[in-house]
């Protein structure tokens, strides 16, 4: 049975997870149990293959690298565990309560493989390749991300210097949102409502924004 305290202290990491995220109290309270019914292997901890499963179940994400790169981008301070904290955080990243500049950061940390705070045209290629839809063509699959990625690098070096600062691609976004489309989209808005016209089939990845009552 949870004691007073417990309970005190449970309501008062609600109370900061709900300011910090803009989800409400309830949300959050949801959240932290379903964090503490994941954490099999060691309470409080969420360890990585945990949560593939997690990013694989709800968000229908198979990709081995897109999974290892999400994860840490949640793992905020390198510990090779999610703590409850990470996780609220980074699923209400997920959900319709991210904003723009929170679904910028988050897929700027997933394509910055070696975590310099640069987007490299290398690794652009590597997770372009892995998401790039595949469709019956007589092209070189290589020789086509190689001309998306110079396309996305275009439009984001602001400074011709070949990589891409999270400024660099935040402005790039700014400009035109289907930006988060050409590189994957981690956390799929609803583009294609904002920008008429779009039809764009370029390169997504399977996740969408989600309401918490989808999240069971």
């Amino acid at each position: 049975m949870a004691t007073k305290h417990s309970r005190q202290t449970r309501e008062q990491t609600i109370a900061n997870l709900a300011k910090i995220t803009k989800l409400s109290r309830e949300e959050v309270s949801q959240l932290m149990d379903r964090f503490n019914d994941l954490c099999k292997k060691e309470p409080g901890k969420l360890h990585r293959v945990e949560f593939r499963d997690e990013l694989n179940r709800f968000f229908n994400i198979t990709d081995d690298i897109l999974m290892d790169r999400v994860f840490r981008a949640f793992d905020r301070k390198s510990s090779g565990t999610l703590k409850l904290e990470d996780y609220v955080i980074g699923i209400a990243k997920f959900l319709k309560n991210g904003t723009l500049d929170d679904h910028i950061k988050l897929c700027f940390d997933v394509y910055d493989l070696n975590n310099d705070g640069y987007i490299m045209r290398e690794e652009m290629f590597q997770l372009l390749k892995s998401c790039l839809i595949k469709a019956p063509t007589e092209e070189d699959p290589d020789e086509l991300v190689k001309e998306l990625v110079d396309i996305v690098m275009k439009k984001m070096d602001h400074d011709h210097d070949g990589r891409a600062s999270l400024s660099d691609f935040q402005a790039a976004v700014y400009e035109d949102k289907l930006m988060l489309e050409a590189l994957g989209n981690v956390c799929r808005r609803q583009v294609q409502d904002d920008v008429p016209g779009n039809d764009s089939d370029v390169c997504r990845w399977q996740v969408q924004p989600i309401r918490l009552s989808q999240y069971k």
